[in-house]
C-alpha cells in the first residue's frame, strides 16, 4: 500500500483535492527534520486513480472533495477551509485517509465549534468551515423571502415536506426557489434547502401551528415586518423612557405567520389609538410586546427569528419574552464572576480587533465585541453567538449597551464613538496618560487577558499609527475604555455580563414576543 511519503511524488496541480508538494518528499528522507517547509496545493479530481474515486464514494466524502477546500500553505501545519455542511463528513474523510495512507498514524480530532484536525503522521491539517463571506454571499432578504416562498407552498399542499429530497422534487416550489435567488445567487440555492426543510418542519409539525392555522405569508410590501417598521418610527419607547428608533431594536423576527393579518393590524392600530393621540409621554413598547403575547398565546400570530440550519436533526423551535421564564437564558442566569472567562488578549495583537466574553465552563454562550470593518474608522458593535449554532445569537443595541454601562457607578467616558478617540499619534500623545491608567487598571483586574506590559503596548500602539492602521488603534482603544468602565462600573458583578448577553440574544421585558428556528 501507498505511504504518505510515496504519495508525495506526485505531481501537484490546480483542482480539488489536498495533497503535498514533491518538494516536501525531501524532508520526509529525515523524519526527525524539523521546521521544514511543507507546501499544500491541490490535484484535479482527473488525477485520481480510481482506486481513489473508489474510495471517495466508499467513505461518502466526495462531496467535500467536489465542493473544494481552501488551502494556506504553513510551516509544519496546514490550514484548510471546507463548506460548513460537509462538518459531519471530516470524521469520514479521516477514515479514507487512513485508507490511503495506510503506512502512516492517522489521528482524528473533533476540537468543537465546527473545527478539526487530521494528524497524516507528521502533518498536522487543521480544517475550519468557510467563512459566507468569503463566497457570493446570499443577501439576507432572499433568504428569508426562500423561507416565506416555502411556507406558502406548505399551506398550498397542506401538508410539510418529509426531506430535501422531496423539496426538490416539487418542480413548481424548485422554480418559485430559483426565481428567488435569481441567476446571481441560484448557484447558493442547494446551501439552503436544508435550512428550508428543517424550518418548516420544525414549524408546521408544532401542535400549535400546522399548516390549515394561517393565512398566507408575505414579505416586504403589506408584510407584519413593513406595518411594525413604520408602527415603531410613529414612535414607542422603553420603560426608562428611552426612544426604540428601529425594528432590529426591538424584534429579532424574520417574517410573520397571522391568522388574519389584515384584521390583526387593524386590532393593534386600534389598541394604540388614544396613546397616539397624546402629543406626550410616547406609547410604552410594553402595551405592544402584552399585545402580541396575548395573539402568540391564542395561536393567532407569531414572529419568526430565522437562521441559518447547518446540522440536520438539531434544529430546534424556542419561544423568548413570553412568559417570565423564557425572558431569561436558563443556562447562564445562575453564574458566578468565576465563571465567566475574558479573553480580551486580541487588544494587543497586530491587527485583531474582536474581544470575547464566555459564559460557563463549557462556554455555551459568548459575546464578541469588535470593529466591523478593520479598513476605515468604526464604532464597536456588541453579538452574541451560541455555541454548537450555526448562527449567530443577534446583535445588541448600542444604546441599550451604554444604558446598561452608566446605569450603575461614576465612570461614563465610553460613547462608542470613533471620533472621541485619537485619530493620530499626536493626539494619542496627549491622552496617553489616560489610556496607561485605563490599560493598567484592565491588566491587573482581568486574570484571563493575557495582556503584554504598558511599555509594551504603548510602542505596538504607536507602531499602528505609524504604519498608517490609525482605525486598528482606536479599535483597540475604544475596546480598552469599555472594559474599564465595565470593571469599575460593576467590580465582581457577573449580572452586567448576563444583562449584556440577554442584550444581544433579544431577551427581557424590553424586546418582543418570539419564536427561534435554529440549530
Amino acid at each position: 500500500m501507498r505511504s504518505l511519503q510515496s504519495e508525495l511524488t506526485r505531481p501537484p496541480s490546480g483542482g480539488l483535492f489536498l495533497c503535498l508538494d514533491k518538494y516536501f518528499k525531501k524532508i520526509m528522507a529525515n523524519i526527525r527534520a524539523r521546521n521544514a517547509a511543507m507546501v499544500a496545493q491541490y490535484i484535479t479530481k482527473d488525477n485520481l486513480d480510481a482506486k481513489d474515486i473508489k474510495m471517495l464514494r466508499q467513505y461518502k466524502t466526495q462531496l467535500i472533495v467536489s465542493d473544494g477546500m481552501s488551502v494556506d500553505p504553513f510551516r509544519e501545519k496546514i490550514e484548510i477551509e471546507y463548506l460548513p455542511q460537509y462538518n459531519n463528513d471530516i470524521p469520514k474523510l479521516a477514515d479514507y485517509l487512513a485508507n490511503v495512507f495506510i503506512n502512516d498514524d492517522v489521528e482524528y480530532d473533533m476540537l468543537g465549534g465546527k473545527k478539526a484536525t487530521i494528524k497524516v503522521g507528521k502533518i498536522n491539517l487543521k480544517f475550519a468551515p468557510k467563512k459566507e463571506g468569503k463566497r457570493n454571499q446570499t443577501p439576507t432578504p432572499i433568504q428569508e423571502k426562500g423561507t416565506t416562498v416555502i411556507f406558502n407552498r406548505v399551506l398550498d399542499k397542506n401538508k410539510t415536506y418529509p426531506s430535501v429530497e422531496a423539496i426538490k422534487a416539487d418542480t413548481v416550489l424548485m422554480g418559485l426557489l430559483k426565481k428567488t435567488f435569481t441567476k446571481k445567487f441560484e448557484d447558493n440555492l442547494d446551501d439552503w434547502l436544508l435550512s428550508y426543510f428543517e424550518q418548516q418542519e420544525k414549524f408546521f409539525l408544532h401542535k400549535d401551528y400546522s399548516p390549515s392555522k394561517w393565512g398566507p405569508f408575505e414579505y416586504n410590501g403589506s408584510s407584519f415586518t413593513q406595518f411594525f417598521r413604520k408602527f415603531i418610527k410613529d414612535g414607542l419607547q422603553t420603560i426608562d423612557g428611552t426612544r426604540i428608533k428601529t425594528y432590529e431594536q426591538w424584534n429579532p423576527a424574520d417574517i410573520w405567520a397571522a391568522y388574519d393579518m389584515d384584521a390583526m393590524k387593524t386590532d393593534i392600530k386600534d389598541a394604540f389609538e388614544i396613546d397616539r393621540k397624546k402629543p406626550k409621554p410616547l406609547p410604552r413598547v410594553s402595551k405592544l410586546n402584552n399585545l402580541l403575547i396575548q395573539y402568540m398565546n391564542e395561536s393567532r400570530l407569531v414572529g419568526i427569528s430565522l437562521k441559518k440550519i447547518e446540522k440536520a436533526g438539531a434544529t430546534h423551535l424556542e419561544f423568548f419574552n413570553i412568559t417570565p421564564k423564557s425572558m431569561k437564558i436558563s443556562q447562564v442566569v445562575n453564574y458566578k464572576m468565576n465563571d465567566l472567562t475574558f479573553d480580551i488578549q486580541n487588544i494587543a495583537e497586530h491587527t485583531k480587533v474582536t474581544t470575547y466574553i464566555r459564559y460557563g465552563s463549557t462556554k455555551t454562550h459568548e459575546m464578541n465585541i469588535n470593529l466591523g470593518d478593520k479598513k476605515k474608522f468604526g464604532n464597536l458593535s456588541f453579538n452574541t453567538q451560541i455555541k454548537g449554532s450555526s448562527a449567530q445569537g443577534g446583535q445588541a443595541p448600542v444604546y441599550s449597551v451604554i444604558n446598561l454601562l452608566h446605569t450603575q457607578g461614576s465612570e461614563k467616558s465610553f460613547k462608542n464613538d470613533h471620533s472621541d478617540y485619537p485619530h493620530d499619534i499626536v493626539k494619542y500623545g496627549k491622552k496617553r496618560k489616560d489610556i496607561e491608567k485605563e490599560y493598567t487598571y484592565l491588566k491587573t483586574h482581568t486574570k484571563t487577558s493575557g495582556l503584554i506590559s504598558w511599555t509594551d503596548f504603548d510602542n505596538y500602539i504607536k507602531d499602528l499609527y505609524m504604519e498608517d492602521l490609525p482605525q486598528i488603534a482606536v479599535s483597540k482603544l475604544m475596546q480598552i475604555n469599555f472594559y474599564y468602565c465595565a470593571f469599575k462600573n460593576y467590580p465582581n458583578d457577573e449580572q452586567f455580563w448576563i444583562s449584556l448577553l440577554h442584550l444581544g440574544m433579544k431577551v427581557g421585558k424590553r424586546f418582543a414576543p418570539h419564536a427561534k428556528i435554529s440549530d
